[in-house]
């Protein structure tokens, strides 16, 4: 069951999109496999909603795990799972942009000092055809 976690909580999350749910999951597991024609979405949004996703499916372990005692460390010699859980943990710049995380390319500097990091463009993922969110609403009321 363990092992099947992240695609089952994933299949019943209702704050990820149908597109976003699209990129996660094999077909035969999407509930609804046709959204795409009618739903759009650019890559740094659904790139965003994977990794809040992700993040509240971890911190859900982590909760469980407190509330019934479960030790869920694993201790090697490079790493400690409990450092995964640790809310002191301020994540980068980058992951912080509400609503989308952008891509970056990491380039070796000509002078093979260091890197530099260009901004990838967003892609578009879904038809052209998407209505406006709202105007769906307004025709649903």
């Amino acid at each position: 069951m363990f092992f099947r976690y992240f695609t089952i909580m994933a299949q019943r999350c209702p704050y990820l999109s149908t597109t976003a749910k699209s990129i996660l999951l094999p077909d035969h597991v999407l509930h609804h496999f046709s959204a795409k024609a009618y739903q759009k979405e650019n890559s740094n949004q659904i790139r965003y909603k994977i990794f809040r996703a992700h993040n509240q499916y971890l911190e859900r372990l982590d909760a469980a795990s407190k509330q019934y005692g479960i030790n869920l460390s694993i201790n090697n010699a490079h790493h400690k799972m409990a450092l995964l859980f640790d809310s002191k943990i301020i994540p980068p710049f980058y992951l912080n942009k509400k609503g989308q995380i952008d891509a970056f390319d990491r380039r070796k500097n000509t002078n093979n000092q260091g890197y530099q990091y260009i901004q990838l463009p967003s892609i578009e993922i879904g038809s052209r055809r998407a209505l406006p969110l709202d105007q769906v609403r307004l025709f649903l009321m």
